[in-house]
């Protein structure tokens, strides 16, 4: 229970981490979008600016085109982990009710059944007798 718990809260930490630097990723790929404009307006202006335009499009692109896939992958890992807690949940209660019915079993197992009258049954039967 105490590593479920640890490995939980490590868990978190990365989580927060990569969210994170999620958000740095997307901030960078703003600016540069940004940047981008200004160049394309430097290069409107003239045409010394234009490859340096280019190459931050370009980047401003490949950034959110990453941001975009660890946002996916988040998803995806956020998903497997509920279907993965969900998965250990159903296991937990089938061991359970496989136990319980252990228990049951072999408690049961030393009582002799009972008749319909409610009298103990002692595995004999007996057959009427015909005239």
């Amino acid at each position: 229970m105490d590593q479920q718990a640890s490995a939980r809260r490590e868990g978190e930490g990365i989580r927060r981490m990569v969210e994170e630097q999620r958000y740095q990723s997307e901030q960078l790929a703003n600016d540069l979008r940004e940047r981008a404009r200004q160049q394309w307006t430097d290069a409107i202006k003239g045409a010394f600016a234009l490859p340096a335009a280019a190459a931050l499009s370009m980047a401003a692109r490949t950034l959110y085109m990453g941001a975009f896939i660890e946002r996916g992958l988040g998803l995806f890992q956020r998903s497997t982990e509920a279907v993965k807690g969900g998965l250990e949940s159903a296991s937990r209660e089938i061991r359970e009710a496989e136990e319980q019915q252990r228990r049951t079993e072999s408690g049961s197992a030393g009582q002799r059944p009972r008749t319909e009258s409610g009298g103990v049954s002692t595995g004999q039967t007996f057959q009427k007798s015909q005239p």
